[in-house]
Formats: structure tokens, sequence, C-alpha cells
């Protein structure tokens, strides 16, 4: 237990294991008779705020539905019921005479903390302003929780899923996603649509499939799954027309954005058609710890025999102001293999999910 609440004669009592409140009890003249305390059982969403109140019923032996909540975005009640829940906002209890929600080290009052985060050093005692450096969870309350009112390491927003799965997210990190290929460097002096099917084909070949295409069409759907689950950008979003020194236009990208993340994704090809399936390339431990995250979550293409592969190629994408970042390249599936080359065009958005998946699982470990 460490939360009480008082409203003249009457206290309620509340029980937490860890951050999650696990159960609420009322005494004083709210219950005068302890024999009539009913059990009540909260019916919640993947945010873990209140939909519903239900109550045992012995006459049907199932539970019956008193209230439902109807929330916006925010937590607002849509039409509220003259006696009101007092645990609706993902799952916090609310104070019902000051109408602030504890989250443990401080309270949220509007939806605007009602004090400074003491683990972020930007916020300041006497410029309120700089409480809200984010405002609550980033702005983005349908995928994000905050379950303890702090934003440092170990604690702070929390990523959920449509399945109500949690994730931390320690802070906006930020995530450079680059589709290879689709530019002009000194090396080619024409634009590169690196490997093809069929291969070798030339760029006005309207029939053919260019990796620069591919790569490009599933980096879209990696940044459009990750949301607002981190700064995610991407180093292109078509071709790169003007001249470009090889590699370093993407590293400089990287580098002013001061990405956590750097994810390039190609295309495979080879001299064997059998040839098949996805690997990731990676040169340090944070690449290592995302590429087996990206593995872990990939459903949609076979996996090579070898699927993790340590490379000196991703090297260069680590290099980050004398210090490592999670780098790796992505080798999504072989064009020259029809079955990976048609499940990436046809599922280019799927593959692009459980990729941005494995990303936010990685984002999420502290």
């Amino acid at each position: 237990m460490n939360g009480v609440s008082s409203i003249s004669d009457n206290c309620s009592y509340y029980f937490y294991e860890g951050e999650n409140l696990i159960c609420q009890q009322d005494i004083g003249a709210l219950v005068q008779d302890e024999s009539q305390y009913e059990p009540k059982f909260l019916l919640l969403d993947h945010l873990g705020s209140t939909r519903a109140e239900l109550v045992f019923d012995p006459s049907t032996l199932a539970p019956q539905i008193q209230e439902y909540y109807d929330l916006m975005p925010y937590g607002e009640v849509i039409d509220p019921p003259t006696t009101q829940e007092s645990v609706l906002f993902t799952g916090k209890s609310r104070d019902k005479e000051s109408d602030v929600y504890y989250f443990g080290f401080r309270y949220l009052s509007n939806f605007r903390w009602t004090s400074p985060d003491p683990l972020d050093e930007s916020s300041k005692l006497d410029d309120p302003q700089s409480w809200n450096r984010y405002t609550y969870v980033l702005n983005n309350p349908l995928s994000l929780i905050d379950k303890s009112g702090l934003m440092g390491t170990g604690f702070g927003t929390t990523y959920v899923d449509e399945f109500g799965q949690e994730s931390f997210v320690e802070d906006k990190q930020t995530v450079v996603i680059d589709p290879g290929h689709g530019d002009i460097t000194e090396r080619s002096r024409w634009l590169d649509g690196g490997s093809t099917f069929p291969p070798k084909a030339k760029l006005d070949n309207q029939n053919a499939v260019f990796e620069k295409d591919l790569a490009l069409e599933i980096s879209k759907a990696i940044i459009a799954e990750l949301g607002n689950s981190c700064v995610a950008l991407l180093t292109r979003e078509g071709d790169i027309i003007e001249q470009q020194k090889y590699l370093e236009w993407r590293i400089n990208f990287s580098n002013k954005n001061n990405a956590d993340v750097f994810l390039s994704v190609h295309c495979n090809s080879s001299n064997n058609p059998e040839a098949s399936g996805m690997y990731v390339l990676y040169s340090n431990t944070a690449g290592k710890n995302l590429a087996a995250s990206i593995i872990a979550h990939q459903s949609t293409m076979n996996l090579f025999q070898n699927p993790l592969q340590y490379s000196e190629k991703t090297v260069i994408y680590a290099q980050r102001n004398q210090k490592n970042r999670a780098s790796v390249l992505v080798e999504i599936g072989f064009m020259t293999n029809t079955s990976d080359l048609s499940k990436m065009q046809i599922f280019a958005t799927q593959i692009g999910k459980e990729i941005a998946t494995g990303v936010k699982h990685y984002l999420a470990k502290p």
C-alpha cells in the first residue's frame, strides 16, 4: 500500500504492485458496515484506462456491467455519470476533490504536470513551461503511457501496442532509416538502382524491379509503424539526383540528427537462384542487439541460414562523435529468388511493420 485519499469522513486506500494499482479499499462513512463490501471489477483498454465497471451477479453467476466510460484521448470522460470511478485514466488514482491523477512521483492536472520532473535537468522549478518539454507522453496518449511521472532512466514513457503489450521508451530517441541506393555518387555518376530483376536491367526498363524502390517502400512502412514512439527520419524520400560523396552523405545525415539508431535497408542478389532469406549485418554490441530484435520479430520473410552476421561494412555507420550507435544493415531478401521477390513486392508494408516492431522493442529495453 502506498496511496491514501480522503474526502470528509471517507477514506480510500490504494494498493500497488510496483507501479501498477491492483486494489482500492474504501472505508469510513463511505461504507459503514464492512460486511457490505462488494468486490468491483474494472474492464480496461490497452492503455489500462477504465472503460466499464462490473460487479458479480449471484443470480446469473456472471459479471454485470454497472457503468460504461467513453474517454477522450487524454482521459476526459464523455457524459460522466453521477457517481464516477476514481480510477480511470491509464489505471491511475484520481483525487475527486482536486481532480488530479497520482502517478507516484508527481501529479497530473488537466493533462499537464503540477511539478517538474526531478530526473529531467531541463525542468526548472521557476519555469512551469519547462515541466512539459514534450507534454504528457510526447503528445501521443493513444500509444504511450507514463507509469511513474518520471522520464529518467528506468522510469517514464511506455509504448503500448494494440494488444496491450508494454515496451519502455526512455525518451524520444532518434532512428534514421536509410533506404539503400537511389543516389548518384562519384563512384557511378549515374543513378544507382541497386540490384534488379531481371538482373542488370536498365533504369529505363519500366517492367524491371529495382532495389532502390523496394528498399524505399519498405523503409516508408518502417517509418509509418514507428509513429511517435521515436523520432523517425528517412535519409531519402525519393531518388537523390544531385551527386553525393559515396556513403558520406548518409553518415552526415545521421550525425546531424544525432541518431541513436541507424538502419540501412537493402535487397540482396546472388548467382544462386536458390539463395533466400533475410539477414542482418552488425559491427558492435548495440548493433547485434538491434539485429537480434529485428530477426526475432520477423515472420513474413524466411530467414537466411545465418541471419545475424558480423560485418565491417557497418562500422562506418556505427561511428558517431567518438560514440558507437546501434547500426545495422538489413538484407530483406534475394531479388534473384522468385519467392523472396514476390514477398518483398506484395508484403512490403508488413515487412516494414515487423522490422519497426523489432526496433521499438530494442529501444524499449533499459
